[in-house]
């Protein structure tokens, strides 16, 4: 898979709000908050649903120690360090997922060093030493409360803890790039290597909405379907039966 085409699929938020350039990690030591992310690559965001002000995104870089989380409380103008203004693993150059949970506990996942979990708004992360993969790519969460993460290697996992404590759902295996939660509770989870599947029982059971090699990430507003990937940007307005290219 190329990654750099995988890197560069994100969402219409993110593509407004953020830059895409050589990735630079600030010396810790010289400065906790800074007024833009240029310079960064940025490879996941959360903005707070209820908070739009809050948003949450995490460094994709080059070197061990490149993979950091920071906030911003005012809508992007000024930006802080999260975890102690330190990397989450010393090991880790990418934070390719960040999910605020709840106004205490952020998620944060890390390309080969797992998850890490936040209950303290992001003062401190610990790795949850109990998650079954090192390959975390995305989050999602139901109205309910249950948490989903995409990862590389274990399919979909299902949180019913905020994030503590994790186990399979009905698809337990695969790689998978990203999980997407909508209003309605419809879940959409995208692989690379097998398409769309979609669930609408709250991940216990899966079907195939759209068998194709490339995807990235799926979104659905009722019976309106987006699909990014190596193929373009896809739609159906049908519910999956029928897909247009845009």
């Amino acid at each position: 898979m190329n990654r750099a085409i995988a890197c560069a699929v994100f969402t219409a938020a993110t593509v407004a709000l953020l830059s895409h350039s050589h990735a630079v990690f600030a010396d810790p030591s010289a400065s906790v908050g800074f007024s833009k992310l240029g310079g960064r690559i940025i490879r996941s965001l959360d903005i707070a649903p209820r908070n739009p002000d809050l948003i949450l995104v995490g460094n994709k870089g080059s070197d061990a120690g490149d993979g950091a989380v920071f906030v911003s409380r005012d809508g992007g103008v000024s930006w802080r360090y999260l975890n102690g203004n330190k990397p989450l693993a010393p090991q880790a150059t990418d934070v390719q997922a960040v999910k605020r949970v709840s106004s205490d506990v952020i998620l944060a996942g890390t390309w080969k060093h797992g998850l890490y979990r936040s209950v303290d708004a992001g003062a401190r992360f610990e790795r949850v030493a109990s998650f079954p993969s090192v390959d975390v790519r995305g989050f999602a969460q139901l109205r309910s409360g249950r948490l989903f993460a995409a990862t590389g290697d274990k399919g979909i996992l299902k949180s019913d803890d905020a994030g503590a404590t994790w186990s399979a759902t009905g698809l337990a295996t695969g790689f998978f790039w990203s999980v997407t939660a909508n209003a309605e509770g419809t879940l959409l989870a995208s692989s690379p290597a097998s398409g769309v599947h979609r669930s609408v029982d709250g991940g216990e059971n899966w079907t195939l909405l759209l068998a194709q090699e490339g995807v990235y990430h799926a979104e659905s507003r009722g019976r309106l379907l987006a699909v990014a990937g190596e193929a373009g940007l896809q739609v159906s307005d049908d519910g999956g039966v029928q897909w247009r290219s845009v």
